[in-house]
């Protein structure tokens, strides 16, 4: 059987160990066939070095310029800034260097100039979901820039966005993709269309219910996320922005709502007096405690918590909203656990144009408004002092600095 049948063979199988051999091999000698390389760095991507995948696939789509191989481009630089799993069970996850993030936006751009991505509108759909996830990772570098790519695409022709939305919904029904495709289309400009597919995909919420039941369910355990899993770029770039509104001020007594493995907590190291973390996931509190950050961490639910009076000067609490069916309640609590001149810190899944009815369900991820985020804090007499959108101000994120009304 001739060499590349055979690679391509262990490739189909999803025997990388074996196709890699064999590409590696083959390439040594001399072969530089585009499928052997192609082959060899999705193996790199899957049980190898990613960094020679990653450069590799960077090198296959500047010099072929085909639409197959952006897409896969695409594919791995959204999976990679995330944080993925390979075949071998290891956790891969990788930050990119200005020049690297350029050298990736400058082959968007060739792809969308040379209209290779109104080709077939499944793939043109796959390609805005991972922009939009890609988006939310690289906001704060070339942002400007990301979003010139953005237009170009949408503006490309012969794009109909109207059927754009009908094909994504038939071919990649998931909530969350639909949830990044609205995310791109919000950063190419095109408002209208993100607001009208967030209002197809997700419902109003407006029924009381029990969180400690549905916390407990969703947010972790049905989820069964590890704690290796949960300290990725993702959720390390959510605390940086939600711990960059602390400033450099000292933080006395601070307590850690849903603290997982003290990601978030580790990034106030030595601002604190004490440190109280709370989560109901028992491995990510064992995690946790191996930091030698916390001065008492708890296995339990932040609803079910007596605190038996305990008040503290800083509370922090990152990813959980967005969990929570009752903000109502979180922020009740948060009011009677702070300190008089004490401050909480907190993020939201915000949505701009959520105002007709406050609070809407994608799944298990709850979006609220602005103004309900606004005046759910001042019926708890609380104040939002400080205030940071997320990237792109669409559908990710608030980050709040709140305070007691004096």
């Amino acid at each position: 059987m001739d060499i590349e049948v055979k690679i391509a063979e262990s490739y189909r199988l999803n025997d990388f160990w074996s196709a890699h051999e064999l590409a590696q091999d083959h390439i040594k000698n001399g072969n530089q066939s585009p499928q052997t390389i192609y082959i060899f760095c999705e193996c790199e991507m899957q049980i190898g070095n990613p960094d020679n995948g990653f450069r590799g696939f960077i090198q296959l789509a500047r010099n072929l310029n085909k639409i197959e191989i952006i897409r896969r481009l695409i594919f791995w630089f959204d999976k990679i800034l995330h944080g993925y799993q390979n075949a071998s069970g290891e956790w891969v996850v990788r930050n990119f260097s200005q020049n690297e993030l350029h050298e990736v936006l400058k082959i968007l751009v060739s792809g969308s100039r040379n209209n290779f991505f109104t080709s077939k509108k499944e793939i043109l759909c796959e390609i805005m979901q991972r922009l939009g996830s890609i988006g939310y990772m690289i906001d704060e570098a070339p942002c400007y820039e990301f979003s010139k790519i953005a237009k170009e695409i949408v503006n490309a022709k012969p794009i109909d966005l109207e059927s754009i939305l009908q094909i994504s919904f038939e071919h990649f029904g998931s909530n969350m993709n639909l949830r990044w495709l609205a995310h791109f289309l919000s950063i190419a400009g095109e408002n209208k269309f993100a607001e009208d597919l967030m209002a197809k995909i997700s419902t109003p919420y407006c029924e009381e219910t029990d969180d400690s039941k549905i916390f407990s369910s969703q947010f972790r355990l049905e989820r069964n996320l590890s704690a290796l899993s949960y300290e990725t770029p993702q959720i390390e770039r959510t605390s940086r922005r939600l711990i960059d509104l602390t400033g450099n001020s000292f933080l006395g007594d601070l307590l850690d709502i849903g603290c997982g493995t003290g990601l978030t907590s580790s990034l106030v190291r030595g601002r604190a007096k004490s440190i109280y973390g709370l989560d109901i996931d028992p491995e990510f509190i064992l995690a946790a405690s191996k930091k030698n950050l916390f001065s008492s961490l708890k296995t339990i639910d932040f609803f079910n918590w007596d605190y038996k009076g305990e008040k503290f000067d800083t509370i922090i609490s990152c990813m959980v909203s967005v969990y929570l069916p009752s903000f109502d309640s979180f922020i009740d609590k948060i009011a009677r656990l702070l300190k008089d001149n004490g401050k909480a810190y907190i993020d939201v899944a915000t949505c701009a144009h959520l105002n007709e009815v406050g609070e809407r369900v994608i799944d298990d991820v709850y979006l609220r408004s602005r103004k309900y985020v606004r005046d759910m804090m001042a019926r708890r007499g609380l104040l939002i002092t400080q205030e940071k959108i997320g990237p792109w101000g669409f559908a990710v994120g608030s980050y709040l600095e709140i305070s007691l009304k004096k």
